[in-house]
């Protein structure tokens, strides 16, 4: 009776006067049977009886036929929005049709603002407005409602079952008579070649994997098939929050690379969806639009302006960030609204080095370099000229999961735990955020090749020997990178640097002595900078001073360091180096009486900064 209905009602919103016909009047006089008070139609419009017993009679409610033409339930992330599409014929004459959310067709003074006087309703009936609106929801029970899919990525039917959204289709299956994807996802195309599901998955295993080393090829694959899972382990205690950060000398290929493993839709085959030339709105939008899949953003170049580089780092800490962290800011939609901002899906950054500043911001990254001689042309000329292939190899993966969604999610969670624990084993001492990268890079990877071993597409010996080697490759990634961070953590940096100022006799820290009641120091010789002072158990630095000569320390080699003076202090009093007061604004200075002046310093511990230099 529905597709009855949705064509009946189709054909009443082209031709009006088909109402006339007596199959129009049966419909809608079946809709309404059992309904109290007792409604009827006619040309004159709707009637509805009123009166008791011999009294009892059909008076005019309205001389407008409000009929609705189905119900639009608009799928977001944030869940779903209901909206009911309702037309007037008033004189076999088509009103404007409104398109109403339960709020306003609730409040009933929709009729008046969107048709005015147009519409007649009469005053000699009380509770009128009511009677139209039970009416038109008597009816709308009979016409289909239609899903319109307003987000990329994983969401939920009107049954509950999981689907992949992409800009042209939907991937699983949905029980509803009609189905609309929103036309602001129509750039989304996931165009797919006309090849098999055994062929797909093959062309990963022998073209797009040997492109380049497995440190970049299968992580770099595994990344891309992760993402496609964002959303469903957003509210998950270990959710993916890292960025895959690509660098390496201009004409390492790195951006073509990229390219054939991070642009699944059609509109980003030979170009990346945006760059860090980008305004930061910009970028938040498309990080928010792009959901469970990457965003490939590229290029951040080192030949450029001091100015230029700030704004880049600024919007490369930003990003990483808001990834790693999983926030994203408040946006005001209207006077009353607010949107948050929230990336969707994950990033992946193209570099020609590595600019971050922050220690921190690179513990959220997996960093791979690329390298010219280490790429296989063949292979990536390949994947650029079959470049559809890679698409159709994730439908049919996306496919797949949909088959027993649950079950997938379930095997992944455990894979990923199983590999975290592993890695914990394996390296204790390492940064928690390497350990989590890794772990999900790993599960990633069984997810697909556990895939291609259930469809038969892979033997149990090439299953276990890819593992084997994916889990040997993020193991020497860990220990490669907690190597990198303790030589450029920032405390290690400062007291190197420290070290060398003082040996080289560029900086003059002199001893505090007494005498009488008095501290009295040795004036700094005219060559040397005064940056603070000691005694038998302290050193006293003063902080500017001090930063300042380290920057330059740092400068003078061509490298930026990485922190602002208040991070580095809070840095030295987390490691039990800095001893502070107990100051009640929180600042972690003390003040002390040198020639007969007092000046604010850092207290540092002499023996746990002696200690720290030795160990380095």
């Amino acid at each position: 009776m529905r597709k009855n209905s949705f064509d009946l009602f189709t054909r009443w919103r082209l031709d009006p006067s088909s109402l006339c016909e007596s199959d129009a009047v049966e419909l809608l006089t079946d809709c309404l049977s059992g309904s109290y008070p007792e409604y009827r139609f006619s040309q004159r419009g709707i009637e509805v009886a009123v009166g008791e017993g011999d009294s009892r009679k059909f008076q005019l409610l309205t001389d407008t036929l409000f009929l609705p033409c189905g119900e639009i339930r608009q799928h977001r992330s944030g869940g779903i929005s209901r909206k009911i599409h309702i037309m007037g014929i008033r004189n076999m004459v088509l009103l404007e049709p409104v398109i109403l959310s339960p709020t306003e067709f609730s409040s009933m003074k929709w009729i008046r603002e969107k048709w005015g006087f147009k519409v007649w309703i009469s005053p000699n009936i009380s509770n009128a407005a009511q009677y139209i609106q039970d009416i038109i929801c008597r009816i709308n029970e009979f016409v289909p409602y239609v899903d319109e899919y307003c987000n990329l990525g994983w969401i939920k039917d009107s049954n509950g079952q999981s689907i992949y959204v992409t800009g042209t289709n939907i991937i699983g299956k949905h029980y509803t008579d009609h189905v609309i994807i929103n036309d602001s996802l129509k750039e989304f195309h996931l165009k797919t070649a006309d090849i098999s599901e055994k062929s797909a998955f093959k062309f990963v295993l022998n073209t797009m994997l040997p492109i380049a080393p497995i440190e970049i090829s299968n992580t770099a694959l595994s990344f891309m098939l992760l993402s496609l899972m964002n959303s469903v382990f957003k509210d998950w205690s270990y959710k993916p929050d890292f960025v895959y950060y690509q660098f390496g000398e201009s004409g390492s290929r790195k951006t073509s690379i990229s390219k054939v493993f991070f642009n699944m839709y059609e509109q980003y085959a030979d170009a990346v969806p945006i760059n860090f030339k980008a305004t930061g709105p910009a970028m938040e939008q498309m990080m928010v639009t792009m959901r469970d899949t990457v965003i490939l953003i590229d290029d951040i170049a080192p030949s450029i302006s001091s100015t230029e580089r700030h704004e880049t780092e600024k919007k490369l800490e930003n990003i990483v960030r808001a990834y790693g962290d999983s926030v994203g800011r408040q946006k005001m939609e209207s006077k009353n609204k607010a949107v948050h901002m929230k990336p969707g899906g994950l990033a992946a950054i193209t570099a020609e080095d590595n600019v971050f500043k922050s220690l921190s911001s690179l513990a959220r990254c997996f960093m791979i370099q690329v390298r010219k001689e280490d790429i296989n042309l063949e292979k990536l000329t390949a994947a650029q000229r079959n470049r559809t292939c890679f698409p159709t190899a994730i439908k049919f993966y996306l496919q797949a999961i949909t088959e027993d969604f649950e079950k997938f999610v379930e095997h992944l969670k455990q894979a990923f735990l199983t590999s975290k624990d592993f890695f914990a084993t394996a390296h204790p001492d390492s940064h928690g955020r390497l350990i989590t990268t890794a772990s999900w890079l790993d599960a990633s990877f069984n997810g697909f090749m556990k895939y291609g071993l259930q469809m038969g597409f892979l033997t149990l010996y090439d299953f276990d020997l890819r593992m084997d080697e994916n889990r040997s490759m993020l193991l020497q990634w860990i220990q490669d990178q907690n190597l990198y961070l303790k030589r450029n953590n920032e405390v290690d940096m400062f007291i190197h640097a420290f070290a060398q100022l003082i040996t080289s006799n560029r900086a003059h820290i002199p001893e505090i002595t007494v005498e009488g009641r008095q501290n009295r120091i040795v004036d700094a010789p005219e060559n040397k900078s005064l940056i603070g002072y000691r005694d038998f158990s302290n050193l006293y630095l003063l902080p500017d001073l001090a930063y300042s000569e380290v920057r330059s320390f740092y400068g003078r080699l061509g490298i930026e360091f990485p922190v602002s003076k208040r991070s580095l202090i809070d840095r030295l009093f987390m490691r039990g180096i800095l001893k502070p007061d107990n100051n009640k604004d929180g600042t972690k200075t003390v003040r002390i009486k040198v020639n007969g002046q007092r000046v604010s310093v850092i207290r540092l511990d002499l023996d746990a900064f002696r200690l720290w230099d030795e160990e380095e």
